[in-house]
């Protein structure tokens, strides 16, 4: 394939939005993208030093950013940070640009000069990064065609009026330039997919306006998808029930616990031991309330105003209707033959099931964070975690007791046999 032309710096790390009613500042020229691409293999040069701010204040600053990437990032949250200039903010895109932010958007309103950090739910997000995947290679399509595709997640992309937003998941266009026979891709997507996770619905309006309008009508389609966790069905509200049934068998036991203390400070709660370990005891709803989740399309009318494209179809906890939201394969290419009555279709049964694993995955990592955070506090000298520790104590010598008698019986059994 031919070299893919360059602009401008693309950043895996950053994510910009804007209030589509309040930005002015003229857009930058905007990056093409690799296929399937999180940003560039190895991160954009530094860009020139910023105006120095008070140490104090800077300080305080990513205090409040540290302290809220360490907090409880299995549920989605936000963190508004007020009067960040231009100057900060690129401090801040320096900084960013060093660590590990796969489960951070950022949204950075120039008029207000407003910072908005949000935290995402991982194995939420992820699915529908698996499910479009699906769909792309699914695509019927002539090999000609399917070369003007790109699927791409994770990248900068600069709006009319000056904002920047970064799309969950999205589908562009490519052509060849056959003067310089390099691939270039246009400046927007065609289509777009965002996941909103317990947001409201005008949030969730605002972000499809804001791709449509601030695009002027180049991007297609926004497919929105709505999620909602309602209340835990089951006792507490939290992981304490599902802790104490992956306390009560000792059968590998202590490896779950390594493995689980291990994951944890690595923030990855998906190692096999730590998942048997789970689903051998434990039930999901305990920590993840039922999820309900619908898709809805946005588009832009000729006369410059949004507009849902049919009716919010859910598909979970059931599907209703019973039908599937369809895109136009004019919305993926330009200038296509049929491409308005050759459809696809976005197999929302199949998105279904996806939600599902990511729930129970979900369940796992904040049971396995509520086991680590208790022995943390039990280290510490927490009466809570002293009470966590006498009764794990406990129930272990009750094990041993268990298990000898078990083999006493069994000797004498034996013994009766021969």
């Amino acid at each position: 394939m031919p070299p893919h032309r360059p602009n401008t710096p693309i950043s895996a790390a950053s994510s910009f939005s804007y209030d589509p009613c309040s930005s002015s500042r003229p857009p930058p020229s905007a990056p093409p993208l690799p296929f399937a691409g999180r940003g560039p293999a190895t991160p954009p040069e530094d860009p020139p030093s910023p105006t120095p701010s008070p140490p104090v204040e800077l300080s305080a600053f990513f205090a409040s950013i540290s302290a809220f990437l360490e907090g409880d990032y299995l549920n989605e949250r936000t963190l508004t940070l007020a009067q960040v200039s231009p100057a900060r903010l690129e401090r801040f895109q320096r900084w960013a640009l060093n660590r590990r932010l796969h489960r951070l958007r950022y949204i950075y309103d120039a008029a207000t000069r407003t910072l908005t950090l949000r935290g995402m739910i991982t194995t939420v997000h992820d699915a529908i990064i698996q499910w479009l995947m699906e769909i792309y290679s699914k695509l019927s399509l002539s090999d000609e065609e399917r070369a003007h595709i790109r699927f791409n997640t994770g990248y900068d992309i600069p709006l009319q009026g000056g904002g920047i937003r970064q799309p969950d998941a999205s589908f562009r266009y490519v052509f060849i330039d056959e003067k310089e026979g390099v691939e270039v891709t246009d400046p927007y997507p065609r289509v777009i997919f965002e996941v909103a996770f317990s947001q409201k619905h005008d949030d969730v309006k605002c972000v499809a306006e804001s791709w449509l309008k601030g695009t002027k009508g180049m991007v297609s389609v926004v497919v929105v998808v709505n999620i909602e966790e309602g209340g835990k069905r089951n006792g507490t509200g939290d992981a304490d029930e599902s802790v104490n049934r992956m306390d009560q068998d000792g059968d590998g036991e202590d490896q779950a616990e390594e493995s689980t203390e291990s994951e944890a400070e690595s923030e990855d709660f998906t190692s096999a031991q730590v998942i048997a370990n789970f689903h051998k005891r434990c039930n999901p709803s305990d920590v993840v309330g039922p999820l309900t989740a619908t898709v809805e399309l946005f588009r832009l009318r000729e006369d410059g105003n949004m507009v849902r494209d049919g009716p919010a179809y859910r598909f979970l906890p059931d599907q209703s209707p019973e039908v599937d939201p369809v895109l136009k394969i004019s919305d993926l290419l330009r200038d296509t033959k049929d491409g308005d009555r050759r459809i696809v279709a976005l197999p929302l049964a199949r998105y279904g099931q996806l939600l599902n694993t990511a729930k129970r995955d979900l369940a796992v990592m904040r049971t396995a964070k509520q086991k680590r955070d208790k022995r943390k506090r039990a280290e510490e000298g927490s009466e809570e975690g002293e009470d966590y520790v006498a009764e794990e104590l406990e129930e272990r010598g009750a094990k041993k007791v268990r298990l000898l008698r078990s083999g006493a019986r069994g000797s004498r059994s034996g013994d009766v046999a021969s």
